[in-house]
């Protein structure tokens, strides 16, 4: 015979039990977010970071010094006194013509009042028609992650990017734990 039910007491729900193929493909889309969002925050700090220590991090957009700097990759540049350049530096300098930074290795170093310096794309058969002036260079490469520049771009000059980072964030917060849930037997009277 049943007892009656007293509204003070709790009712008890059924467990959900999740299949184990379902509990594993959770696991890893858990897994996967948390590599990805992981990721993301590290190449977010990888260009932000450095410049809190004198760094500047610049994004490759050609492949003029491929294969050692390949199209798509991130420099981190420090700025030096030009005097300290050596044959075989990569530099990144402002073109003459306009706003544009370039990034290519120093081949010669013109010394004398007006220090200058010979540069050369690695990919480029001929170096470049002009010498680079002293004051035309930026900063010297001190470190380079391959590839990173493609992200960083999309994250930073879209608005997609930005919002893509957001919702991965809000889906790996939103992704419930998985736990191993077992069937309880029924209680009989």
């Amino acid at each position: 015979m049943a007892r009656p039910r007293n509204d003070n007491q709790a009712v008890a729900r059924p467990r959900l039990v999740i299949p184990d193929r379902l509990r594993l493909a959770l696991r890893v889309c858990r897994v996967v977010l948390g590599a990805l969002l992981l990721a993301g925050v590290a190449l977010v700090l990888a260009s932000t970071l450095p410049g809190a220590f004198g760094f500047q991090t610049l994004i490759v957009y050609s492949g003029s010094m491929e294969p050692a700097i390949p199209t798509g990759s991130t420099v981190i540049n420090q700025a030096v006194d030009p005097a300290s350049i050596r044959p075989g530096d990569v530099i990144t300098f402002r073109a003459p013509a306009g706003n544009v930074l370039i990034t290519h290795r120093v081949v010669a170093v013109e010394p004398g009042p007006s220090l200058a310096f010979r540069t050369k794309g690695d990919a480029n058969q001929t170096e470049d028609p002009a010498p680079v002036r002293a004051a035309e260079v930026v900063s010297v490469n001190r470190a380079t992650i391959p590839f990173s520049g493609y992200l960083l771009h999309f994250v930073g000059a879209t608005s997609w990017g930005r919002l893509a980072v957001l919702a991965l964030a809000a889906l790996f917060r939103a992704q419930p734990p998985v736990r191993h849930v077992r069937e309880r037997p029924a209680e009989h009277e």
